[in-house]
């Protein structure tokens, strides 16, 4: 009962350092999961994503990014005429009071134009985000693969509950969950995976070890 309670204080740690860990603020604006793509052979222009929440009682804008990474950067949309999609130079992304807003693919972005190095995957671009009420916040974007889709997405804060056999459960949104063997795993929405190989699990007979591929058992 001991170890299945420190396993699940363990995976409670784990989560909240990769729901937090890259938090942003600035009066009430919070911004996470910042991220570009990884430069593909030959790409000069890069796309950043982001989710911005506006915990104040006033709307505010996201008016500009800077970057060295780029000869400019530019607030970007995607809209639909005529059956085509056109992408769109903007002058802010509007965020109303005590919302949230995504800059995710297929809508509104920043567009890193004529990039001065390739993204690398792994690496961090640092920026600067100027807000109209807000102000001034320094942040850096993750570099993902290139074919990364949208990584973990942990805005449901109130997506983590544990059930009665005292096992730990975050819904699809945050797409992480704790089988009754006490081992973590994360689905492919969350574009990582823990599997029992990887995970902590105990068995009937109340010994621990460690296997083969790294993973803890007992």
């Amino acid at each position: 009962m001991k170890i299945r309670t420190l396993v699940t204080l363990a995976a409670l740690s784990f989560c909240a350092n990769m729901a937090w860990a890259d938090d942003y603020k600035v009066g009430q604006i919070e911004i996470d999961n910042l991220w570009v793509r990884a430069s593909a052979p030959g790409q000069t222009n890069g796309a950043g994503y982001m989710e911005i929440n506006n915990h104040g009682k006033a709307a505010d804008r996201l008016l500009s990014v800077h970057s060295n990474a780029a000869e400019r950067v530019e607030l970007h949309t995607v809209r639909k005429e005529n059956g085509m999609a056109e992408m769109r130079k903007i002058d802010s992304v509007e965020v109303p009071a005590d919302s949230e807003v995504k800059l995710a693919p297929g809508g509104h972005h920043i567009m890193f134009i004529k990039l001065k190095t390739p993204f690398t995957e792994g690496a961090e671009i640092p920026a600067i985000l100027k807000f109209e009420k807000a102000g001034i916040v320094s942040v850096k974007f993750k570099v993902k693969p290139t074919n990364h889709k949208g990584g973990m997405n942990m805005n449901d804060k109130a997506s983590m509950n544990m059930n009665d056999k005292g096992d730990m459960n975050m819904n699809d949104k945050a797409g992480m969950n704790m089988n009754d063997k006490g081992s973590m795993n994360m689905n492919d929405k969350a574009g990582m995976n823990m599997n029992d190989k990887a995970g902590m699990n105990m068995n009937d007979k109340g010994d621990m070890n460690m296997n083969d591929s790294g993973s803890m058992k007992r």
